[in-house]
């Protein structure tokens, strides 16, 4: 079952170095959605992770990997 951390404790540590230091302490959770969502939809393309932003309650998908030009369309959808 997918679990909501505090701040971004839900990040690989390599992953949260990608956040600038000084946004850090703005989201007030997060939830590592690739792996705990994987189960039965391996193919699926979808966010590593979702971030809660604390200064607006905005929720933010993050995909921490590099990505082409060509693969805007899958980032979009």
């Amino acid at each position: 079952m997918p679990r909501v951390e505090d701040g971004l404790r839900a990040l690989d540590r390599a992953h949260k170095k990608l956040i600038d230091e000084s946004l850090r302490k703005e989201f007030a959770d997060s939830l590592e959605i690739d792996e705990n969502l994987r189960d039965g939809r391996d193919q699926e393309n979808r966010w590593d992770y979702l971030l809660g932003y604390g200064v607006t309650n905005a929720v933010v998908g993050l995909e921490p990997h590099s990505a082409t030009t060509g693969e805007v369309s899958t980032v979009i959808r």
